[in-house]
């Protein structure tokens, strides 16, 4: 039962076989608010820039409840709804993370090279966009491996972030390679979705 001391006043229960077939009408769009639900509190707290440094818990919360507050007005029981902000919440929590430690990794290791080369037989730097194999020479490198290791996780990133307006003391062509090497992240994390079912499903 949801909230209420037992008193079975709407049918609305805490635990719905969703994903149990046959299915009725009504639970199928139950399933299709509650993920619609997910999906708009995970846009209110997905951020600009994933590189930025997560917010604390209570900043988050504090925009997710205003969320979930009006979608609870436009029908949606409070339990679902904070279910739906809970799952929202780790999903972009977890995604946020996981784009930052790739970031952090992908520079550790620049210098790390494919097995098979490349058409032309240049060895790939599996970390960096195609172009980079090509545009970074051997010194290139050598000198990204040592910034990458002068620099804890929290400077890696700071480091990143400030690259959107200088080359901050780095040679032209590093500072664009590190600029790539984090556009491609960006791009690989988006904001988490959840596919809405089809009508027939």
């Amino acid at each position: 039962m949801a909230y209420g001391k037992g008193k079975n006043k709407d049918l609305v229960k805490r635990m719905v076989e969703l994903g149990t077939l046959p299915t009725t009408t009504e639970l199928s769009e139950l399933r299709t608010r509650i993920l619609s639900a997910i999906v708009i509190m995970a846009k209110s707290i997905w951020p600009d820039d994933v590189l930025t440094p997560p917010p604390q818990g209570r900043d988050i919360d504090a925009v997710m409840l205003k969320v979930q507050s009006e979608l609870s007005k436009s029908g949606l029981n409070s339990v679902w709804g904070e279910k739906a902000r809970l799952l929202a919440k780790a999903a972009v929590l977890e995604q946020w993370k996981r784009a930052q430690r790739l970031l952090f990794g992908k520079l550790r290791n620049i210098g790390a090279l494919g097995d098979t080369p490349m058409a032309d037989g240049t060895r790939r730097l599996v970390n960096l966009p195609e172009q980079f194999s090509r545009l970074l020479q051997k010194d290139d490198i050598n000198q990204l491996q040592a910034t990458a290791a002068s620099r804890d996780f929290t400077e890696t990133l700071r480091l990143f972030r400030d690259l959107a307006s200088s080359d901050c003391g780095l040679p032209a062509n590093q500072a664009e390679a590190l600029r790539a090497m984090a556009s491609s992240v960006r791009v690989r994390f988006q904001c988490p979705v959840w596919p809405l079912p089809s009508p027939d499903t």
